[in-house]
């Protein structure tokens, strides 16, 4: 499995896993993952449906193939989502957290 790193972020490429423990919210270990559940309350987030929230859905889940290349083509490396936000709004997940999934499937 090859490592490489998208965003600032190790990304693990290919392969399938064999174990039996599911990652949650990225989290490696069985102890991350005891460690999230028993903080549930301080790490889980609101998402908020802003004005630019159906535009962003529109760009990353519709049919389209030109709105979502230029979508992808707006990405600037090193924009992240704040993750200690308590409420994070559609289209910031979307254009700063879901589409360094998108430029990963097309390296």
């Amino acid at each position: 499995m090859e490592t490489m790193t998208v965003g600032g972020l190790d990304v693990e490429d290919g392969g399938d896993r064999d174990d039996e423990e599911d990652d949650v919210r990225g989290t490696s270990t069985s102890e991350e993952g005891k460690w999230y559940f028993s903080n549930v309350d301080q790490n889980k987030r609101s998402f908020l449906w802003d004005e630019g929230s159906e535009a962003a859905s529109e760009n990353a889940f519709g049919t389209s193939e030109d709105k979502r290349k230029k979508w992808i083509e707006k990405y600037v490396p090193g924009t992240y989502l704040d993750q200690k936000k308590q409420q994070i709004t559609y289209s910031d997940f979307v254009n700063k957290e879901l589409i360094l999934y998108s430029t990963v499937q097309i390296l």
